[in-house]
C-alpha cells in the first residue's frame, strides 16, 4: 500500500480513514458521521455548514486556489465532471488508477 498509509498504520496501529470526495458530496452528513465514529470524536452539525470567508488555518496557498472554498457555506451537491481528459494525460491516469483503486477499496463508506 502507499507509503503514507502504511507508515500511519505502523505508527498508530490503526488503518487511517480514507475518504472519496464524491462520497462526501453525495452524503455529507452520513459520511462525516462515519468518519467521526472511525476516529472516535463526536459528530457536530457545525461540520455541515460554515461561514464564508478566509481562515487563518487556510495557509499561504489559500489566495491561489481557495477562492471557491472561501465563498462556500456548505457542501455542494456532487456533479460529475463533463470535461474529457486530454489524451496526453491518459498514460498518467493509467499509471495512477491502480493506486486509486486500492485506496477506493479501503475508503469509509456511508
Amino acid at each position: 500500500m502507499g507509503s503514507i498509509l502504511a507508515s500511519t498504520r505502523r505508527r498508530t496501529g490503526k488503518r487511517p480513514p480514507v475518504l472519496d470526495a464524491r462520497d462526501v458530496l453525495v452524503q455529507p452528513r452520513r459520511l462525516l458521521e462515519t468518519l467521526c465514529e472511525s476516529v472516535e470524536i463526536p459528530f457536530s452539525e457545525r461540520m455541515l455548514s460554515w461561514p464564508a470567508g478566509r481562515r487563518d488555518t487556510d495557509g499561504v496557498w489559500a489566495k491561489y486556489w481557495y477562492e471557491a472554498v472561501e465563498k462556500s457555506t456548505g457542501f455542494q451537491p456532487y456533479r460529475p465532471k463533463k470535461e474529457r481528459l486530454p489524451a496526453s494525460l491518459q498514460p498518467l491516469l493509467e499509471e495512477c488508477m491502480p493506486y486509486y483503486e486500492k485506496l477506493h477499496a479501503l475508503r469509509l463508506q456511508p
